[in-house]
Parts: structure tokens; C-alpha cells; sequence
């Protein structure tokens, strides 16, 4: 796949997640904002039902898109795979906080979160926006 120049106009929300990846690792934020479109909710959802608490599961969120936005030139082995990263991201986020034992991957995740009973609470519209504003600061900024 050829990377488009910034300027060019092109339905990012029909892409694969790997054309998406190498599209954000190339600094394409129209490539952040399709990914955050595909899997904002899924993220929210997930963290939300393991820390049962709508501010905090927004910053995971929030967390989780920006290393995603910063890491993307960093070779991983699921770098070309959207969702496992994010799901990665988002298991070493809640083992930082303290509220997944270091030792538990995505098994312990989806045990613990999944299970629990689908939370109501939407995708904060406000949350894009945070993100967005977020990645277009100047390097130092970050």
C-alpha cells in the first residue's frame, strides 16, 4: 500500500487495520481518527467494565490511542494487528495502575472485565477531540 500524501482524500474507514497502522506510523491522523472510530467503544467498553468508573476508564481510553499514535514507528510484533495492540496498550495501562496483577495478560482482562455485566456508559464525544488535540502538539509537547 502506498502512503497518500497528507492532503489527499481517501475513505480511511474502509481500510484494514494493518493499512490503518502503517498509515498512523506515517503520521496520517485521518488513520488515528478511523482506528479511534473502529475501536473507541470497544476500548471504553473494556476498560470500563474492569475499573467501573466512566472518568477513569476515559482516560484509559485517552492513554491507549496515544501510545498508540506515539508507538506506531516502533516495530511490535502485533504492530500491524489494530486491536491487539490496543488491547496490549490497555493491559499495561491497568497493570500500571495497579488494578490488574503484573502477571495477568488478556486472559485475566477479559475474565475480570468481560464478564461483568455490558456498562451502559457511551464513548465520551468530548474523548476524540482530547486525543486529537493531544497528538497535533508540537513534539517537545507530548
Amino acid at each position: 500500500m502506498t502512503i497518500p500524501p497528507r492532503s489527499t482524500l481517501m475513505d480511511f474507514s474502509s481500510l484494514e487495520d494493518s493499512d490503518l497502522m502503517r498509515l498512523i506510523a506515517a503520521q496520517q491522523t485521518q488513520a488515528l481518527e478511523a482506528l479511534y472510530a473502529r475501536y473507541g467503544q470497544r476500548v471504553f467498553s473494556l476498560a470500563l467494565s474492569v475499573v467501573e468508573n466512566a472518568a477513569l476508564a476515559e482516560e484509559i481510553t485517552r492513554y491507549v490511542f496515544l501510545q498508540t499514535w506515539r508507538e506506531a514507528r516502533s516495530p511490535h510484533p502485533e504492530a500491524n494487528e489494530a486491536y491487539s495492540r490496543l488491547t496490549t496498550l490497555l493491559t499495561s495501562d491497568l497493570q500500571q495502575r495497579g488494578i490488574l496483577d503484573e502477571n495477568a495478560g488478556m486472559d485475566a482482562l477479559h475474565r475480570d472485565g468481560l464478564g461483568r455485566e455490558a456498562q451502559p456508559e457511551a464513548l465520551p464525544p468530548s474523548l476524540k477531540k482530547r486525543i486529537l488535540d493531544e497528538i497535533s502538539k508540537p513534539q517537545g509537547g507530548m
